[in-house]
């Protein structure tokens, strides 16, 4: 077993004598004690193979969604029945709600569109492909959650709009911390600050030990 004071020396001193024996982003690689970090990729999605880290010995379930990939975490949430296997979330720039996203994404890259045609390729897309974008608005399930959430996104933010963290931030009113940076842009929190988003990362993973 490892401690915590031995890897973060400037954790808070109440986490620094926990132990874990490792980490793994691959449920292959979970041991007993480990931490699972689940994260959505391009072929493979952790949220499927949390089953078999806690199987394999998982101390501790995390999942980490970033940009698209905050919609399948938030997903989890609103449709589990088993929200006790997560012992925490990671979202940076997250996309809790598809339509609001799409319009962004929208402006920036069609500027000289007016604003109304986006509304009417969103319902012409609900007709035509018999798309549910009502079912792809992960707000209030992430508001009513209780499990620790730790959110990272930047107010220059052209794909996902910031104001969508904003209104998680104001509504739900525990076990969150929320970081919201300054003339920062896509996915661009670490960039901004490499130090304190591993110290903010490392101090949340540690206070799910408690």
């Amino acid at each position: 077993m490892m401690l915590l004071k031995d890897y973060l020396p400037n954790i808070n001193k109440k986490f620094k004598n926990l132990n874990f024996s490792g980490l793994a982003f691959n449920s292959k690689e979970v041991k007993k004690n480990y931490i699972f970090i689940a994260i959505k990729g391009d072929r493979f999605d952790g949220n499927n193979y949390i089953n078999d880290a806690i199987k394999n010995g998982a101390k501790k379930v995390v999942l980490f969604g970033i940009s698209g990939g905050g919609g399948p975490e938030a997903s989890w949430i609103m449709n589990t029945n088993e929200p006790e296997k997560v012992d925490g979330f990671i979202y940076e720039a997250p996309t809790f709600n598809f339509i609001e996203s799409v319009k962004v994404n929208g402006q920036a890259r069609f500027p000289w569109l007016p604003v109304s045609l986006f509304d009417y390729f969103i319902w012409l897309s609900e007709i035509r492909f018999g798309i549910d974008f009502d079912s792809m608005d992960y707000r209030e399930a992430v508001i009513n959650d209780d499990t620790p959430m730790l959110l990272f996104h930047g107010d220059d933010d052209e794909w996902i709009p910031v104001s969508l963290s904003d209104y998680i931030a104001e509504k739900r009113t525990t076990n969150i911390q929320y970081l919201r940076y300054e003339n920062v842009g896509h996915v661009q929190a670490w960039n901004a600050d490499p130090e304190l988003y591993i110290k903010t990362v490392s101090n949340f993973l540690t206070s799910l030990e408690k």
